[in-house]
């Protein structure tokens, strides 16, 4: 790999002298209005990305599924999971967030320096487009509980079924009869879909508004759902907290089996936590990165949000265990018995608490405002992500009206989750939910981190946080990059590839896994052979760097200043 001070990627460009306000024709604006290429959205406030980052990172599936993984593996859960969050999670969430500040380029655009592997970013695109629909089902099932709650919540009371004793509530649990069919997300009661059509209607219609206002309007509404979800967790935690005998199971939380350490399935559970909680391979930092300005401590905002991550979760852990630790001891059953995850535990088993405690209707509203708030931050930016991809398709235009756009989107997304509401969607929903995160995010990270890491380099990547952050990045980073973060993706990547082909799975579900394969293969094929059947693909490779002129100017400078003898060795070796 050629020096930095020869820029490869710009020959005949001298490094030492300032750059012209517009070198090449890519590297102008693509509206053509002579701004120097500036990115059109940046945030109001540099701090918008924290509670951004914040809210996509810590949201609903991981209030649901944490505590449970956490107790039936203990610490050996705990001790892996912060192991594979430091040397994956965390550099994996750095790096797609700083190539997106520092291009100021969403998903697909932060490509444009090696075009054949935009397929990349095309990849991400389709995963949010395949997985939108039916989650914003999952996330309107926090509204219609919600309302049921103030109809009948008497109705939440544990009685008869499968966990019937001697110490049960007398109290008869239609609600918990009438939704058994749907709770197993996403299969629906054939009688119960047109109940949540509302419920869809209004979620989509918040995320319509919440978009509305563009970039600068959505970083305030990220500040309100991350403050309001942490208020309310606390709430939560401190009930939980203060319940008679709650404290009883949360030493199983701890307890330490060294055979789990070695176990596939405690691994397996560890590493789907890390990718689905980070939301890593999928495009969604990259984009939301890219309306920071390009001067901004990225490296501060992912190392804050983390340590929040961990000790929110833990806390999150805690509060469930305390509250079913409460509703066994009034069953008289193991904790064992009532622990749950998902759905049955946001909607049955949780509710099933709060109607034996007092105020039941309050905690109630409590437990599903939380949920709601913790699920819609994560919509509305998939589907700014969405629209993003959009625009990038489109002419530059559409950017300066994009309302219309945006009517087109939700419109379509409503009728698209619609679908899922019913018994034929359900299928769908459950190839989608199975197989679209076995895989595929953890090849397409594998496949940005050898662009960046070594076909542009670590080292080089290195300098450029440097001249973001004012300060020199960590070792750390540098020596995950380019060692223990590919080496961990390789080993994830051919194992469950493995699994895809030697385990049981329905043919079509294999197809839902493999969604990226023919979008990256068909884009670099029809790429590399632009010249004979593909000449929309004329194009030239923009150079890598900042794309204001200012920018970019100081970045030349900076890297005049600072250089690196090679890409792949960190400037201070």
């Amino acid at each position: 790999m050629a020096d930095v001070e020869l820029h490869p990627l710009e020959p005949g460009t001298d490094a030492s002298s300032p750059p012209p306000a517009c070198p090449d024709k890519e590297g102008c604006d693509d509206d053509g209005d002579g701004d120097g290429d500036e990115k059109a959205e940046t945030w109001a406030s540099p701090l918008d990305y924290l509670p951004m980052l914040l809210s996509v990172v810590v949201w609903e599936l991981g209030f649901l599924q944490f505590p449970y993984f956490w107790y039936i593996n203990g610490g050996a859960f705990l001790l892996l999971y912060v192991l594979l969050l430091v040397l994956l999670g965390i550099p994996l969430l750095l790096l797609e967030s700083f190539i997106g500040q520092f291009t100021s380029s969403n998903c697909i655009e932060v490509f444009s320096f090696i075009p054949a592997f935009k397929g990349i970013g095309y990849s991400n695109g389709l995963f949010l487009l395949l997985m939108t629909p039916y989650m914003v089902v999952y996330t309107s099932y926090s509204l219609f509980h919600l309302v049921y709650s103030f109809i009948s919540i008497e109705q939440w009371n544990l009685c008869g079924g499968e966990w019937d004793s001697e110490g049960c509530v007398p109290e008869v649990t239609d609600m918990w009869n009438k939704t058994e069919n749907y709770l197993d997300f996403p299969s629906l009661a054939l009688d119960m879909p047109w109940r949540f059509l509302p419920a869809v209607f209004v979620t989509w219609v918040v995320i319509f508004f919440a978009l509305f206002g563009g970039v600068r309007v959505l970083g305030k509404l990220m500040w309100v759902t991350a403050g309001t979800s942490i208020v309310l967790l606390l709430a939560l935690f401190i009930r939980g907290a203060t319940l008679s005998g709650a404290w009883l199971g949360v030493g199983d939380l701890f307890r330490l089996e060294s055979y789990m350490l070695t176990d596939i399935r405690t691994w397996t559970y560890v590493v789907n936590r890390v990718f689905n909680s980070l939301n890593l391979g999928i495009g969604i930092t990259t984009t939301m990165a890219s309306y920071n300005k390009v001067r901004h401590n990225v490296v501060r905002d992912v190392l804050v949000v983390s340590a929040v991550k961990v000790a929110l979760e833990i806390v999150v852990g805690l509060a469930v265990i305390c509250l079913l630790q409460y509703l066994a001891d009034r069953m008289q059953l193991p904790l064992g018995d009532v622990v749950d995850m998902g759905l049955y535990l946001a909607y049955k088993t949780l509710p099933a608490v709060f109607s034996l405690m007092p105020q039941p209707l309050l905690w109630t509203c409590v437990l599903f405002v939380l949920v709601f708030f913790l699920c819609i931050p994560f919509m509305v930016v998939s589907v700014q992500v969405l629209l993003e991809c959009l625009l990038t398709l489109l002419p530059p235009r559409w950017r300066r009206r994009r309302w219309p756009l945006l009517l087109a989107v939700c419109g379509a997304g409503f009728l698209l989750s619609s679908l899922c509401c019913f018994e034929p969607g359900r299928y769908i929903n459950n190839m989608i939910d199975w197989g679209l995160g076995i895989v595929g995010p953890k090849i397409l990270c594998l496949l940005v981190v050898i662009i960046f890491a070594y076909v542009y380099g670590a080292g080089s990547i290195a300098r450029d946080v440097e001249m973001t952050s004012n300060k020199t990045i960590s070792y750390y980073f540098y020596f995950t990059w380019i060692s223990v973060t590919p080496l961990i993706l390789v080993i994830l990547s051919v194992g469950l590839s493995t699994y895809i082909f030697d385990f049981y799975i329905p043919p079509l579900t294999r197809v839902v896994a493999c969604y990226f394969l023919p979008v990256v293969v068909i884009y670099s094929l029809c790429y590399v052979f632009r010249d004979d059947c593909c000449k929309k693909l004329q194009f030239k490779a923009k150079p890598w760097g900042p794309r204001a002129a200012g920018d970019r100017a100081a970045w030349k400078r900076f890297c005049s200043e600072h250089p690196v003898r090679n890409s792949l060795v960190h400037r201070t070796f």
